[in-house]
């Protein structure tokens, strides 16, 4: 199960709000979970990105990753997150902090952290009462999440 990926593309519900028709506009970042895992097919890491700076500390990233999460565990299978963050990116770091992530490992050598979080009953749960109205639209083989 190399290169297998799920991508959800971001975007902001207000520009999608603004202008419905203009969903390249409404774009603002992507999450994604990668299956590298040979020996765990359940194990995804997990990227998030919300590259446009006007887009950042409103609680989209959470939202998307949120969303990718219960999607990951109810439709994919997912049992396990990994994440990678870079010493240096404190907002990621504090983020999955609080989703429950814990650090299993640091790399001097890539400046990174690697969390992890095992989902029981009570995290899918918590994902979904923590987890804002969203859908989730398919455009050829890319996945669209729309924080309403």
């Amino acid at each position: 199960m190399s290169d297998v990926e799920c991508t959800f593309i971001i975007l902001d519900k207000d520009l999608i709000k603004a202008s419905p028709e203009d969903e390249i506009s409404a774009m603002v970042g992507d999450v994604n979970l990668f299956f590298n895992d040979l020996d765990n097919i359940h194990c995804a890491e997990l990227e998030i990105m919300v590259a446009e700076m006007g887009a950042r500390g409103k609680g989209i990233g959470k939202q998307a990753t949120l969303a990718i999460m219960n999607y990951g565990v109810l439709t994919l299978g997912v049992d396990t997150f990994i994440v990678k963050i870079g010493y240096q990116n404190t907002p990621s770091i504090e983020l999955f902090k609080k989703l429950g992530f814990q650090e299993i490992s640091r790399s001097e050598a890539f400046q990174e952290i690697t969390f992890q979080l095992s989902i029981t009953e009570d995290k899918k749960l918590d994902i979904q009462s923590s987890l804002e109205e969203y859908s989730v639209c398919t455009y050829s083989n890319l996945q669209s999440v729309l924080l309403k």
